[in-house]
């Protein structure tokens, strides 16, 4: 066998299981939806894509939880107020002003040269933390805070989400599923990009091609 060949299906596979292993850490035993009223929506948001506030700062603030969103940078409470607005114009709560939410992680290999990319295994590809929230006509949206994006089904972020030309790999539903692997394709971004779509349409096998794109990425 090729030795290169032998060699990114073993990186294809390294970097499979750690995608793995992140979906599991971070979603094993924890329910697709939860429901949160309307008025915790933002912060319900900050959580998700800025982490808790530190310690500290929580108890110069007495540990009051209504005023955990104010302990947030400027920058990011801006945003989540921009994309709260825009979600409140589009989806409307349930008769006691409750959403239900979740959370869906997605991750990529660019095509072009990043630190993030060419450096696994030492650092992991990119991770893309995506918000749910479902409407009362039971459809859920999904909502991009970093690319500043929100579309209006799973089907629609696969179709156009706005990652870097390259690869990605997702839940195939839109949620953790620890029965079935990742999925992985080439983004949006990537339909016009010829070299790519001729290394999948070869029908090289997933971790092959997955140890290729790390390769192509560096």
């Amino acid at each position: 066998m090729d030795e290169n060949f032998e060699e990114n299906l073993k990186r294809g596979r390294k970097l499979i299981e750690r995608l793995e292993e992140l979906q599991y850490l971070s979603f094993n035993s924890r329910p697709k939806w939860i429901t949160i009223h309307k008025s915790k929506l933002k912060l319900f948001m900050a959580y998700t894509y800025c982490g808790y506030p530190s310690h500290n700062k929580i108890s110069e603030n007495s540990y009051i939880e209504e005023n955990f969103f104010e302990l947030y940078e400027n920058e990011d409470k801006d945003k989540i107020i921009k994309l709260n607005e825009n979600l409140g114009k589009k989806i409307k709560p349930d008769c006691n002003d409750n959403f239900k939410v979740g959370v869906t992680m997605t991750h990529s290999i660019c095509k072009a040269v990043c630190d993030d990319c060419q450096n696994f295994p030492n650092k992991d590809i990119h991770q893309w933390i995506l918000l749910r929230i479902k409407s009362i006509e039971n459809k859920f949206y999904v909502i991009d805070y970093e690319n500043n994006q929100i579309y209006f089904s799973w089907e629609e972020y696969m179709e156009k989400n706005v990652l870097p030309e390259g690869y990605m790999f997702y839940p195939n539903s839109g949620f953790y599923d620890a029965s079935n692997t990742l999925y992985q394709t080439i983004t949006p971004a990537s339909k016009k990009t010829e070299k790519i779509v001729k290394t999948i349409d070869k029908g090289v096998s997933i971790a092959n091609w997955v140890g290729g794109a790390i390769v192509f990425a560096s």
